[in-house]
This record gives structure tokens, sequence and C-alpha cells, in this order.
């Protein structure tokens, strides 16, 4: 129960979120769709935001993540709800160490 409402207080705030500012103060629309996590639109947004920082490490660390997560969802061995949230949180923790 506990993990369940946690799970919806984290997609309730991340859809409220919208934009993140990542590198160079450019604003890039790569939240996931909750539901529509590794599908051919957010393939191409992730695709998108790694070809406009091919050399920022922390892009390029989010965009392999996001690939082994897909990979592991394909799989069969975790959801893509689980997914999803798994790189939100790596997201937003590329996000925080921006910001100091």
């Amino acid at each position: 129960m506990l993990v369940k409402g946690l799970l919806v207080t984290t997609l309730m705030l991340f859809t409220t979120m919208g934009f993140a500012a990542i590198g160079d103060g450019d604003k890039f629309d790569f939240l996931p769709i909750p539901g529509e996590f590794c599908n051919p639109e957010s393939d191409q947004k992730q695709r998108d935001l790694f070809k406009l920082y091919p050399k920022d490490e922390g892009i390029i660390n989010l965009y392999a993540y996001y690939l082994g997560l897909c990979q592991l969802v394909e799989d069969g061995s975790i959801t893509e709800q689980t997914a999803s949230v798994l790189w939100a949180e790596q997201r937003n923790r590329l996000i925080e160490n921006r910001k100091k």
C-alpha cells in the first residue's frame, strides 16, 4: 500500500512539472507519459535530447538508463510503470545535481 501511494504521489508530481531545464538553460519536454514510457514517441524524445547534447555525460547516462529500462520492460523483467518511475527518479537527480 505504501509503495502504491508513493508511486501515485510521484507520478502526480512529475505530471505537474511539464518541462525541465537541462544543459545550457534550454527546456526540453522529455517527461514520460504515464503508461506510455517505452514507445516510439518517448524513444524519439530521448534520441532528440541525446542529439542536442551528445557530449553531455549526464544526458548520455540518462539515455543509456532509458534504453536499459526499456529493454527490461521488453524482456518482461519489470513493468513499464516501474521503468517510468525509475527513469524519472534518475532524471530528477540529474536536474537537482545541475542546480547545485
